[in-house]
């Protein structure tokens, strides 16, 4: 299964970036029977926007552990 989310929707639409659009894929991925699930999340949204507070406040918000095989790779341009 592959889903590709438009980072400036994921992360600044009207409500705060939350776990709610990953914590559904997870349950997904369990209801038809996958081992695990990869996010590539694009942050380079915040670099755009010029918001790295909110940066900073997104990934600490981030639980440390999951009950689900859950990896989480996130993507930053150099320059950034």
């Amino acid at each position: 299964m592959l889903l590709i989310n438009d980072s400036l929707v994921e992360y600044f639409s009207e409500e705060k970036p939350s776990l709610d659009s990953k914590m559904k894929l997870i349950n997904l991925a369990q209801k038809i029977g996958k081992r695990g699930l990869t996010v590539l999340g694009d942050i380079g949204s915040f670099g755009f926007k010029r918001t790295i507070d909110r940066l900073m406040e997104y990934e600490s918000s981030m639980p440390k552990k999951y009950d689900f095989t859950l990896k989480a790779i996130c993507i930053y341009h150099q320059k950034d």
